[in-house]
């Protein structure tokens, strides 16, 4: 039986990488071989976590300057209704000729 509490702090130290590269040449013992897979294994599940809370993170932040443009539209639209109206009071007289 295989300690993982002592066997896991050393392949911290070494990386997956390193990991990887030391179990295809055969560094490693049987014994030890099964732990280590499910170290890494574990190690890629909680990259891939990551990337998905980094991915979710992304999409919250698009999220908000999508709803911030919005919003600034949202009021640009109602200033030139403004302005349209502003303009036709100031020249109510010339636009009642036409009518």
């Amino acid at each position: 039986m295989v300690d993982r509490q002592q066997l896991y702090p050393k392949l911290e130290e070494l990386g997956p990488a390193e990991v990887r590269r030391r179990l295809d040449d055969g560094k490693f013992g049987e014994r030890k071989i099964p732990a280590i897979k499910e170290w890494l294994s574990s190690h890629e599940i909680s990259k891939t976590q990551q990337r998905h809370d980094e991915r979710l993170e992304r999409m919250d932040t698009s999220n908000e300057i999508a709803k911030s443009a919005r919003n600034w539209s949202r009021f640009a639209v109602g200033a030139s209704a403004i302005a349209l109206a502003l303009h036709a009071i100031v020249n109510w007289d010339k636009i009642k000729s036409i009518f």
